[in-house]
């Protein structure tokens, strides 16, 4: 039986995003309203001899509430770009086409055991179009504890064991004939989970944040680091760039 994926496994190299301009909306809470968060748009155009379009956006909302830690987050990245197609009269055409296509949610509860220490449990749900996998989910729930904890820098690693559902892409199944589409079973395996969240605020107006997650298990590892330097413009919004790269390792 003949199998040909149907998506390009883009997933098998790591991956470089960078958002050269982002829009940063400070949600500053108010005294009867604990949440605080940030909300991010960023978009690149590109007109000329090639045209290419990416949008990005991100919200990010905490809370901490006496022994109580809650995180929630989404995210979403889409892409166009021009690609040059060559006919069977070997005549050349350029035409758009998506390029990236992904989102995801998230969210953490945690209680805190000690000052800097506390338990915890995460769920994370990403689609991707272009990745060997339709959709994954992911639940994890481990230990965290608190490195640094300043006015000016915060540095924490939570770690612990966790569960991946993953829906792979669909197959082209060539033989017997006819050609035909099927979708996989989805797959169920055991992962270890490792993040480490960095902030430092470089001066009254410029803050670097770090961001790295890393899932292993089931003869894949899904790395991600998320850095980015704001500038704050005023009270509620600020310029950013960030830096994203996102690889999916598999074992040989």
């Amino acid at each position: 039986m003949g199998m040909v994926p149907m998506a390009a496994d883009n997933k098998e190299k790591p991956m470089l995003r960078m958002s050269l301009l982002a829009l940063l909306v400070a949600a500053a809470p108010a005294a009867a309203e604990p949440w605080k968060g940030t909300a991010e748009l960023g978009l690149a155009v590109s007109r000329g001899n090639a045209e290419s379009e990416n949008l990005n956006a991100k919200l990010d909302f905490t809370r901490e509430h006496e022994q109580w830690l809650y995180a929630v987050s989404a995210a979403a990245l889409r892409s166009k770009g021009d690609v040059v197609v060559i006919g069977a009269n070997g005549a050349t055409t350029t035409t758009s086409i998506t390029t990236a296509n992904r989102y995801e949610v998230g969210g953490k509860v945690g209680y805190k055991v000690s000052d800097r220490m506390y338990v915890f449990g995460s769920a994370r749900y990403d689609n991707d179009d272009f990745a060997s996998y339709q959709w994954q989910l992911i639940a994890a729930a481990g230990l965290g504890y608190q490195f640094v904890k300043t006015d000016t820098t915060e540095f924490s690693i939570e770690a612990g064991p966790g569960a991946r559902r993953v829906q792979p892409i669909e197959v082209l199944v060539t033989t017997p004939p006819p050609p035909r589409l099927i979708e996989p079973d989805a797959e169920t395996d055991m992962v270890g989970r490792l993040g480490a969240n960095f902030r430092h605020q470089l001066n009254e107006t410029t803050e670097l944040t770090n961001v790295t997650l890393v899932e292993t298990g089931g003869g894949n590892t899904f790395i991600q680091n998320d850095t980015g330097v704001s500038v704050k413009l005023s009270d509620r919004f600020a310029l950013k760039t960030g830096h994203q790269v996102e690889g999916l390792v598999r074992a040989p």
